[in-house]
């Protein structure tokens, strides 16, 4: 029982563990997983940006990435300010995620929480059964699993602009954003061979 209830427990530590790591701002790839930014031009100065992170991950976090991407987006083509046409904004949520604390922001695991799978686990005793009974039937256990939380999206159709925008609650000083967000954004860890 003890080992059953041991498996159970490494289990669950592994899948939380999966489950609670960060979000990173990164470019979204087909090939290893769908987290993280894409943009498309739509039409002339109009571009799609899309942002999903995973299940667990913070809106105040998902919506920054976003407006960070369209920020550098915007850069990159030689815009000074952007608006959002399409899509939420809310700048009280990029606040938000500007005050809170970097070590809050990219924690992510340092082994403590996972001390419990480096203890080795027992092996269960080997015993010998007989079977006295002619027909054998073996009883299963259905155990219904909740489908994982689908991931956190955020889409915006932003308008790059080279004078600020006519509707200031809509608008986006470029160099600003780039400027606050640029020390919060979180990025992969760099791998090493």
């Amino acid at each position: 029982m003890q080992t059953i209830l041991r498996t159970l427990v490494f289990v669950l530590v592994a899948l939380l563990a999966g489950c609670a790591s960060p979000s990173y701002y990164q470019a979204a790839s087909e090939s290893e997983r769908f987290f993280g930014y894409t943009d498309r031009q739509v039409d002339g100065p109009l571009f799609r940006v899309t942002f999903v992170a995973g299940p667990v991950a913070n809106l105040d976090q998902t919506y920054a990435f976003t407006i960070y991407r369209a920020a550098e987006l915007a850069h990159s083509k030689g815009a000074t300010h952007f608006e959002v046409l399409e899509g939420p904004v809310n700048k009280d949520a990029i606040e938000r995620f500007i005050g809170k604390a970097t070590a809050i922001n990219s924690r992510a695991f340092d082994g403590k929480e996972l001390e419990l799978l480096r203890a080795p686990l027992p092996v269960p005793p080997t015993t010998s059964y007989v079977q006295s009974v002619r027909y054998y039937t073996p009883n299963y256990i259905y155990a219904p699993i909740q489908p994982p939380p689908p991931p956190v999206q955020i889409s915006v159709l932003v308008r790059l602009l080279n004078a600020p925008s006519l509707d200031p609650t809509r608008g986006f000083d470029v160099n600003d954003l780039l400027a606050r967000l640029g020390t919060k954004i979180i990025r992969p860890p760099i791998k090493t061979i």
